[in-house]
């Protein structure tokens, strides 16, 4: 085509005067055609040649208004190609500048227009010369934009291109001329043609600075603008999918607008263009949300809008409503939230529960103001009439916030931001932040932390539960230091009403923490650490109420101990020294406030119960040790250990304390030296106890021990066999427990002591069951302790390689059998405890018999035993006060069976002195059955007196004279009546009386009680009452064989020679009794009686007290003479007293001697034969009295006669009574 076209040819046809216009029209067109197709072809190489020609044809054109598209398009060409430019001088490009301006302005045809326009920017004229023509140009682009407005898109298009070549290339002629030129684009970034928006939205982005400068000038040709075309047109962007191309075009007019927006209703024009953008998609919200942020940025030109409530509450209407269901809106949500809070710089305080407090629960995820979040706050019904309203759903009350991890994320570092900086003391790892650091610190005081505290501690246990070990430690430690620092502050304030919610808040978000094990162990410990950090005076205070309703009057410090001794920690700290550390610091804060004792028991409660997960005994005891040792210093200090009232004492911390090592059996897993030092501390606490409760007046005299002891018998009978070792242990405690007992407040009497007065009367019914009061349960224990030692005792040689010795807990058994004979000084007591007592003693001692241990029975051992039963021996024969009767010899039984026939021969001789002085004296006993056999073979071996041996003959063996005379020695009891006549007085014997075994025996008869006077009233006093002065001690001679006088082989000799009528004392006791060598009675002839012994006897024979029993029946004149002649005898005795002077009143004692089996009665023939034995019994008594036993002692002469003993029953004092009667009256 290009070879049809003939340049030369279409240069005439324009140049002819004669061609018509349509021809030249139609020339241009096959020009402009051929240029369109090919713009590298030869044509327009020609064309470019002749570019002057086709210049001036065009410029006629344009001058007449003459010129078409096609021209215009040739013209384009030219003024654009570098050739054909350069064929043009300046002056005419000047002028064809200027037409195609006048052009522009004048054409009423919208392609003509559109093709100057392209001209323009299209020309590459020298700059110089379009530099001058820049204001024209724009005034015709102005001129064409406002007369083809919204009717030729073509027409704005090549206007928009038009502004764009001269910004580019004449930036100073344009500066001048932005007003004029940004009036023009900005409305063209509404358009809808795409061309036109994108290349205005480019052009207006670029030169936005430039623009800024004349905001006030472009706001006022701006609004028109918006009201009437921009508003709708922007609203149909986002119904045509560029909603992106709408939000930043709605940026920029926000920009523009700048202050125009902050007074007025303008921005209500702009809202519902968002209004759409935050219904859109993902991608569309988080251009709003960046769209959104431009709108805060202009509000904070002007500091006072920006934290205006009214535009707070605008802001805040698109942040808080839950739009953000993805992680990408959610994080461009927060970074636009976030930057809106470091605006507000210090008065994000005051607007805190507005802004910041949805931030945190928006970063947390989770429903909106859900209870316990947050505070209380005033409710408004909507925004304030003067607020802008946005229609935008999902912001109603109660929805919900997505969980998301990136976004909790970012709200730890939030959270961090808001709680400031850590306290310089400590020496935390700096985090590096990716939000920007407030200018400001939130938290401008302790109050306002305290009025908003629970929604950072609520906030934090959230994100620290939901993110777990996600949350770098640095950070995690920034936020949690930072909070205990403000909590510090909160409690130093003083405000405690004002602090306890918080506080308690606080310490169960943190046993939430603690319990849902989110974090390391370590981890665990540092937060632990820090708490324990917090004033002592909120950790040991009771207003804090942190127990759920478990305990009324719990601490906080308890409430943390009980979650450091949760199963998880345990079982995973148990190694760590840290661990330990912040225990005994808790514990010890603890101590150290009011209610230490309840808190301490408290601490013992929580170890019981998770004594279960501690897999190491070691670890126990150190728990233990670590609550028991500040206690007892607390205790010392002090002087409390009763946590009880007035009325009643309660010692269950102490009791806790102490049953606890039992309880859990620690003495058989814990090595040596740790038992050791367990010892050590519970005997040490014990004994300060046992001191402290003493003094408690509500509480009864060794209560203590009695309750201890009892809790610790009642856990040893759920044991089959306790271990050795806990044996050990427990026998040690005994002795600690026995050291401290107060034996003195046995069978204490009824002083107004402090004991005795809260002794109600119900409580005295209780000591029936108790006999031995407060003692009982030690006795039990010590009962059940030596039982199953002798059980290891016995197993000692099956288990030879057993190295463990049972000397020490045996030794120690001994120690405190010792100091129980040794101290108890009640015969009730002392009766009860032989009960308890006799058959683990006793077997005790026939194991020694057996020596099954050789380790234990050892000669030092042994001599321990000695020393032991002589003890016990000794306890029965001067403390106990009670008949020595059958039911005594039950109870002692089990100790005679292993003692009787020992091979030890000092403690063989100590059970017979014992039984010699004891129940040999008893008229009637009825043996044990399994202490007859014993006794049988005792009697084979010695010579014993057993009073009612019935089954087995009494056989004497005469082996010496001192088995003799030691035999009559233990024949009858010793009672010591008062009131008995001189025997100075006393003329005849009431013991003249014939000894017939013919006689009949004759029925019993009642005996009958005889009145006395009340001056011969008798006092029963014990031997416990007499005075240790009043007796003397007569020292046994060596053993050896004595050499026996004259007199002494003549009274043997008659002895041996008694006759057969008197063969029925042998079933009964011995009548030999010790006389002193110048007594005698004065009914014998034979010699005058000389004076008598300090320590005159009177021998009753048994036999004749029956004889008495049968004359009670007489005439009561018989015995009224009888009592005055004993009251005469009383006052010459008295009398015989004054005329010695020196000495005092002699005391009379009788010897009463009763049968087992009843003896007939004598007749008056018999006194002669009787007169005769007598005598000999005196002298043999002479002789028997000087083989005392070692510790016997005898009393000495009193003046007034006080100290005597009788039995006390009615039956003695009737027969003495008449035999004494009887006495006088012969003597007459």
């Amino acid at each position: 085509m290009s070879e049809d076209i003939n340049i030369s040819t279409l240069l005439q046809t324009l140049d002819s005067k004669v061609t018509s216009q349509e021809e030249k029209d139609a020339a241009y067109l096959q020009l402009a055609n051929q240029l369109k197709e090919d713009s590298l072809s030869l044509v327009s190489l020609d064309v470019g040649k002749n570019s002057q020609k086709f210049c001036d044809f065009i410029k006629i054109d344009l001058e007449k208004n003459r010129a078409d598209s096609n021209g215009l398009q040739i013209l384009g060409f030219c003024l654009h190609d570098t050739e054909a430019v350069g064929n043009l001088s300046k002056e005419f490009c000047s002028q064809i500048l200027s037409s195609l301006c006048q052009c522009i302005e004048k054409s009423e045809d919208k392609n003509v227009c559109a093709k100057s326009l392209w001209c323009l920017h299209q020309q590459n004229i020298g700059k110089d010369v379009v530099g001058q023509k820049v204001e024209t140009m724009l005034s015709a682009v102005e001129h064409a934009l406002l007369k083809w407005k919204m009717q030729s898109s073509v027409v704005e298009h090549e206007a928009s291109q038009v502004i764009y070549r001269l910004l580019k290339d004449y930036r100073k002629e344009m500066d001048s001329l932005t007003l004029r030129w940004g009036k023009l684009l900005l409305p063209l970034m509404a358009h809808r043609a795409t061309k036109i928006h994108e290349k205005a939205l480019e052009v207006v982005k670029t030169e936005l600075p430039s623009l800024l400068q004349h905001q006030r000038e472009l706001v006022q040709a701006l609004i028109p603008e918006f009201k009437l075309r921009i508003s709708s047109e922007m609203k149909w962007f986002f119904t045509s999918q560029r909603e992106m191309h709408a939000l930043e075009c709605w940026e920029i007019y926000v920009q523009i607008c700048g202050k125009e927006l902050h007074h007025g209703s303008f921005i209500n024009m702009l809202l519902p263009i968002m209004e759409l953008a935050f219904k859109g998609s993902n991608e569309v919200k988080i251009r709003a949300f960046q769209a959104w942020q431009v709108l805060i940025d202009n509000f904070a030109t002007n500091y006072e809008i920006l934290t205006c409530p009214k535009r707070c509450k605008l802001i805040m209407q698109v942040l808080k409503i839950t739009n953000a269901k993805t992680e990408a809106v959610a994080m461009a949500k927060l970074q636009v939230w976030w930057h809106f809070v470091w605006l507000l710089g210090p008065k994000a305080s005051a607007n805190f529960e507005q802004v910041c407090l949805p931030l945190l629960q928006f970063c947390v995820g989770g429903l909106k103001n859900c209870n316990g979040f947050g505070t209380p706050r005033t409710h408004t019904n909507g925004p304030s009439p003067k607020t802008p309203r946005m229609n935008l759903s999902g912001s109603g009350v109660g929805s919900s916030y997505p969980r998301i991890p990136s976004l909790q994320l970012k709200g730890c570092e939030v959270l961090a931001h808001f709680l400031g900086s850590v306290p310089e003391d400590l020496d935390v790892p700096k985090f590096s932040f990716s939000l920007d650091q407030l200018t400001h610190d939130l938290i401008s005081g302790p109050g306002f932390f305290v009025k908003q505290a629970p929604v950072f501690i609520q906030c934090t246990a959230d994100l620290i539960c939901e993110l777990d070990s996600q949350i770098p430690e640095e950070l995690l430690l920034h936020i949690w230091y930072s909070l205990i620092a403000h909590m510090r502050n909160g409690l130093d304030s003083g405000s405690r009403s004002e602090m306890k919610d918080a506080f308690t808040l606080f310490l169960t978000q943190f046993q939430v923490i603690v319990l849902s094990q989110a974090l390391p162990v370590k981890i665990i410990l540092k937060l632990f650490n820090a708490v324990g950090c917090l004033p002592s005076k909120a950790l040991i205070s009771t207003a804090y109420n942190v127990n759920c309703g478990e305990k009324l009057h719990g601490t906080p410090a308890l409430f943390l101990v009980q979650l450091l001794l949760t199963p998880n920690l345990i079982k995973d700290c148990a190694s760590m020294e840290s661990y330990s550390a912040l225990y005994g610091k808790l514990v010890n804060i603890g101590i150290g406030g009011p209610g230490s004792l309840e808190f301490a028991q408290a601490v013992l409660h929580l170890l019981d119960v998770s004594e279960v997960f501690v897999d190491s005994p070691d670890w126990l005891w150190r728990l233990w040790s670590t609550v028991v040792n500040p206690l007892h210093e607390y205790i010392l200090k002090t002087n409390e250990v009763n946590q009880g009232d007035a009325l009643e004492h309660d010692f269950s911390c102490l009791y806790a304390a102490l049953l606890f090592p039992i309880k859990h059996q620690l003495p058989e897993k814990l090595a040596q030296m740790s038992v050791k030092t367990l010892q050590k501390t519970w005997s040490e606490i014990y004994q300060t106890f046992a001191r402290l409760s003493a003094l408690v007046t509500n509480a009864q005299a060794n209560i203590c021990c009695e309750d201890l002891c009892h809790q610790i018998h009642k856990h040893l009978k759920e044991l089959d066999l306790p271990s050795f070792s806990m044996i050990d242990f427990l026998i040690q405690t005994s002795q600690a427990v026995i050291s401290s007992f107060d034996f003195s407040s046995l069978c204490s009497v009824g002083a107004f002591g402090i004991h005795s007065i809260s002794v109600s009367p119900a409580k005295w019914t209780k000591k029936k069951h108790k006999p031995m009061e407060n003692l009982q349960s030690y006795v039990v224990l010590l009962r059940q302790l030596m039982e199953a030692l002798n059980t290891y005792i016995k197993q000692a040689d099956k288990e030879a390689s057993n190295s463990v010795s049972p000397q020490g807990p045996a030794s120690g058994i001994i120690e405190c059998l010792s100091t129980l004979f040794t101290h108890i000084s009640s015969s009730g007591v002392l009766s009860a405890v032989i009960g308890q007592l006799s058959q683990p003693i006793g077997d005790l001692y026939q194991e020694s018999i057996k020596k099954t241990c050789a380790k234990l029975f050892n000669n030092n051992f042994m001599q321990k035993l000695e020393k032991l039963w002589n003890e016990i021996c000794s306890a029965l024969q001067t403390k106990y006060s009670g008949t020595y009767d059958s039911d005594l010899l039950s109870k002692l039984s089990p100790l005679l069976e292993a003692t009787f026939l020992h091979s030890r021969r000092a403690i063989k001789n100590q059970t017979a002195l014992l039984w010699s002085a004891t129940f040999s004296k008893t008229s009637h006993l009825i043996y044990p059955e399994t202490l007859r056999p014993v006794l049988s073979k005792v009697r084979e071996k010695s010579s014993v007196l057993l009073p009612g041996w019935v089954s087995v003959p009494v056989t004497v063996v005469e082996e010496t004279p001192v088995s003799q005379m030691s035999q009559a020695d233990s024949q009858a009891p010793e009672p010591h009546l008062p009131g008995m006549p001189s025997p100075r007085k006393i003329h005849g014997s009431f013991l003249n009386k014939a000894v017939s075994p013919n006689v009949k025996k004759s029925p019993s008869r009642p005996t009958e009680k005889v009145t006395r006077s009340p001056g011969a009233t008798r006092k029963n006093l014990t031997i416990n009452e007499l005075q240790k002065e009043d007796f003397v001690v007569i020292k046994s001679p060596p053993k050896k064989k004595r050499i026996l006088t004259e007199h002494q082989k003549e009274v043997l000799k008659e002895k041996r020679v008694i006759p057969t009528m008197y063969n029925t004392l042998d079933n009964s006791q011995d009548v030999s009794i010790m006389f002193g060598s110048d007594s005698h009675f004065g009914s014998d002839t034979q010699s005058q009686p000389p004076t008598p012994a300090a320590d005159s006897l009177i021998i009753i024979n048994s036999s004749f007290s029956q004889n008495l029993s049968q004359k009670k029946d007489k005439p009561a004149t018989v015995r009224a003479s009888r009592r005055s002649s004993s009251e005469a005898s009383d006052r010459e005795d008295s009398q015989n007293a004054k005329r010695e002077p020196g000495t005092g009143r002699r005391r009379r004692s009788v010897r009463f001697k009763d049968t087992q089996e009843e003896e007939p009665q004598k007749s008056d023939e018999a006194n002669q034969g009787e007169n005769k034995l007598i005598k000999a019994q005196e002298e043999e008594s002479r002789l028997t009295g000087a083989q005392e036993g070692e510790n016997k002692l005898t009393p000495r002469d009193k003046s007034e006669g006080a100290g005597d003993e009788i039995s006390g029953h009615d039956e003695f004092e009737a027969v003495w009574d008449q035999a004494l009667s009887k006495m006088v009256d012969e003597g007459k």
